[in-house]
């Protein structure tokens, strides 16, 4: 059987979509992607050109020499983790419609932090729609799974926490439906192709990716399901090359193994045996209920890095998918459409603890650690998934010896434990956000840091208010109390923003 054969089925089925011609529904991504989106009702948009720009400043300062980590996470990089910084931002975004079905939009958004030493684009793209289909390139805001954005701790794939990787994107507009079904079954899908640059151990890798989900139901109810898969192949390694030609993007699309044959991958370090590349896939499962002005959903998501197997050369097998095993992220969600007090909920337990248990080959799965392509799930230093497991950087934060950390740049991705988030709104002008999560980190199997098992909490308390014309002020506190930091922030910042 080809080594993670369900993850090519994904290309077949994700073509299929082409068939689907229906009225495109909002599509579930960032705030300014979302806003672009051709869900709107494509009748009334013959020639309407929108337009926004905005700019603000951000403070955070913090009593220890690094940020607590809600003040930083999840925002897209955007905010640095030193004691006490400035970053300010400016951006403009734009759209024109055209006819009933096109669509052309675009931003760019460039931001100075780091005391006006660090200049970078946040996002500049480009998107193409037409009907249920959208094209975008260039580097742009994204999540992945079906969680709360805003509230979620962060998916396994693509949370909000990392700097967007430069890439090309072909995507439906969010879920469309199938034919002949009544839109009792929809689809979405996405595949890209993206450049992770040189702030790599292996400089200028590709990354690769795609998804398929499908929900069946109505408004009412509904169930979705998916599959993420990203790689991370191609680049520079110390030692030399790797592959990078068409045949070889082929084996990435499917999962292959090298070919033992091919000269090239009898050059560098390269795991013939095994699927090319630093794979990492997640599925994604949940229920969606909709009771009178309030929504609920349940939702689980399981991580895939390596199979099960017995010997080095099967540990990518099919096998190891490991659906129902014990490490999960696991929540339920509840918002209510009318602004009351209390908006949102969301309740969310994560272990990623058991990793396929501790013998090698069999288990050991490392979560976003990777032999070969050692920055793992990282992107200009900030965890491309959930921000919750521990990097380097943030281990010399805390102070943890290196000799017992080790030498992988996550050095925590075994932890269990909870996250809390709410939002509201005191008035038409004023809504708060809270995070809180608490965990317990077991490091990775290869370190000792950990020994015995460290306690961790992290708070977050934030307000916004609009002041009129266009200007919005926020202010926010992070507090980290446990076994690793104790840690107290604040942050202040003010935006402006005219458009129409």
């Amino acid at each position: 059987m080809p080594k993670r054969v369900l993850l090519s089925i994904i290309t077949g089925c994700l073509a299929t979509c082409f068939l689907f011609t229906d009225r495109a529904i909002s599509q579930s991504t960032d705030a300014w992607t979302r806003q672009d989106s051709l869900g709107k009702d494509s009748s009334t948009a013959y020639h309407l050109s929108r337009w926004t720009l905005t700019a603000g400043t951000i403070a955070t300062v913090a009593d220890r020499n690094h940020q607590p980590l809600w003040l930083v996470a999840n925002r897209y990089g955007t905010l640095s983790d030193e004691q006490a910084d400035l970053a300010t931002f400016a951006g403009a975004r734009g759209s024109y419609h055209w006819g009933k079905h096109r669509v052309v939009s675009g931003g760019l958004k460039v931001y100075f932090n780091r005391h006006f030493s660090h200049a970078f684009i946040e996002q500049g793209y480009a998107t193409v729609g037409y009907r249920n289909w959208q094209l975008s390139g260039g580097r742009f805001e994204q999540t992945t799974g079906e969680v709360n954005p805003s509230l979620s701790g962060g998916s396994f794939g693509i949370s909000r926490n990392a700097l967007p990787v430069p890439k090309i994107l072909l995507s439906t507009a969010g879920y469309v439906p199938v034919p002949f079904t009544r839109n009792w079954v929809r689809v979405k899908g996405r595949f890209g192709h993206g450049w992770l640059g040189r702030q790599q151990y292996v400089q200028n890798a590709f990354l690769h990716e795609k998804s398929f989900y499908v929900r069946i139901g109505r408004e009412k109810w509904s169930l979705h399901g998916g599959i993420n898969h990203f790689a991370q192949w191609s680049g520079q390694h110390p030692q030399g090359k790797m592959p990078s030609r068409f045949k070889d993007y082929l084996r990435i699309l499917t999962g292959s193994s090298g070919d033992a044959g091919d000269r090239v991958y009898q050059e560098g370090p390269i795991d013939i045996a095994n699927a090319v590349g630093n794979h990492l896939a997640v599925f994604d499962f949940g229920v969606n209920l909709q009771v009178r002005q309030s929504s609920f959903k349940l939702y689980t998501q399981t991580l895939f890095e390596r199979g099960t197997a017995q010997v080095a050369d099967q540990r990518d097998r099919i096998v190891g998918f490991k659906l129902f095993g014990p490490d999960r992220l696991a929540g339920i969600s509840w918002e209510n459409g009318q602004n009351f007090l209390l908006k949102a909920v969301v309740i969310e337990w994560l272990n990623t603890r058991h990793q396929g248990g501790s013998v090698i080959f069999v288990g050991r799965d490392n979560y976003y650690n990777h032999t070969i392509y050692r920055t793992g799930w990282v992107y200009q230093n900030a965890i491309i998934g959930t921000p919750l497991f521990i990097t380097q950087t943030r281990a010399g934060h805390y102070k943890l010896p290196q000799e017992r950390v080790g030498d992988q740049n996550i050095v925590s991705n075994r932890i269990t434990g909870g996250h809390l988030g709410l939002k509201g709104q005191v008035n038409e002008k004023i809504g708060w956000r809270t995070l809180f999560t608490y965990l317990r980190h077991y490091g990775n199997y290869y370190n000792e840091a950990f020994i015995p098992a460290k306690t961790q909490g992290h708070l977050l308390q934030e307000c916004t208010w609009e002041m009129g014309k266009g200007f919005t002020g926020t202010a926010a506190l992070g507090y980290d109390f446990g076994d690793l930091s104790a840690n107290l922030g604040g942050m202040l910042g003010m935006q402006w923003t005219v458009g129409k």
